[in-house]
C-alpha cells in the first residue's frame, strides 16, 4: 500500500511540474486552455495509474455463482409452476367428470418438447363406467388436454374416490 502512495505521490508531482513548466511556456494564448486540459488528464493518470496493477476481489466469480443459483431457482419455480398447473388441470377434469355423474381421479404429468411445455400425459382411474361415461370422460379429458395427449383410463370395480 505504501509503494502505491508512493508511485500517486511521485507521479502526481511529476505532472504538476511539467504543468507548471508548460503553462510557463504559453502565456495568455488560446494554446494555455488546451494546455491546461492536457495537464489536467495527466495528472489524473499518474493518479489512478498505480491502482491499476492493484488485485481486485474477483467479482466476476461471485456474479457467476449467483447466476448459477439463479437458474437453479428459476428452474425450481418453472416446475413447481408446471406442477400447480398439471395439478389445476386434474382438478377441472374431476369436477366436470362429476358435474356429467362420472366420480374418477385424474393425475396429469407436464411435457417439456424444445421451448414449450404441455400436457404429456393424463392417467384417469375411475369406477366401472358404461360407454357412454367412458366417452363422455374421454372428451372431457381431450376438451381440457388435447388429443395428441397420452391417456391412461383405468376402471376399478368397487372404487372408490379417495379425495
Amino acid at each position: 500500500m505504501i509503494v502505491i502512495l508512493r508511485q500517486m505521490l511521485f507521479g502526481i508531482t511529476t505532472a504538476a511540474l511539467f504543468s507548471a513548466v508548460m503553462l510557463a511556456l504559453v502565456r495568455k494564448s488560446a494554446l494555455q486552455e488546451v494546455i491546461r486540459l492536457v495537464t489536467g488528464m495527466l495528472m489524473i493518470a499518474a493518479l489512478l495509474g498505480p491502482l491499476s496493477g492493484l488485485q481486485m476481489p474477483s467479482i466476476w466469480g461471485w456474479a457467476t455463482a449467483w447466476m448459477a443459483q439463479e437458474s437453479a431457482v428459476q428452474q425450481q419455480n418453472e416446475g413447481r409452476m408446471w406442477t400447480s398447473f398439471a395439478a389445476a388441470i386434474a382438478q377441472i377434469i374431476e369436477e366436470q367428470a362429476a358435474q356429467a355423474g362420472i366420480l374418477c381421479q385424474a393425475t396429469v404429468t407436464m411435457a417439456q418438447a424444445e421451448e414449450a411445455v404441455s400436457v404429456g400425459a393424463v392417467e384417469v382411474v375411475s369406477g366401472v363406467l358404461s360407454a357412454e361415461n367412458r366417452k363422455a370422460l374421454q372428451e372431457i379429458v381431450t376438451r381440457y388436454c388435447g388429443n395428441a395427449v397420452q391417456q391412461h383410463y383405468t376402471e376399478e370395480a368397487g372404487w372408490v374416490n379417495k379425495n
